[in-house]
């Protein structure tokens, strides 16, 4: 939604911890599903996965913000 503000602090966490889960997932170069509260992903892949583990660059703010991010396991 354009010009509708942000959500609460714990909404914009929940998401993250979603995306960072489905992104860590998709490195993996198997098939991921997922189904959460904010995300739904069906039988998505990469096929052309690095020779060599790329780092993950997620903007956050924030303490709270800052452990999901280094902490969320992949789905």
């Amino acid at each position: 939604m354009v010009g509708g503000g942000w959500p609460a602090p714990r909404i914009r966490h929940e998401r993250l911890r979603e995306a960072a889960q489905i992104i860590r997932a998709l490195f993996t170069g198997e098939y991921v599903s997922f189904s959460g509260c904010h995300f739904e992903v069906e039988r998505a892949k990469l096929y052309d996965l690095p020779d060599t583990p790329v780092q993950i660059g997620i903007a956050v703010s924030g303490p709270d913000s800052v452990h999901l991010a280094r902490s969320t396991p992949t789905a």
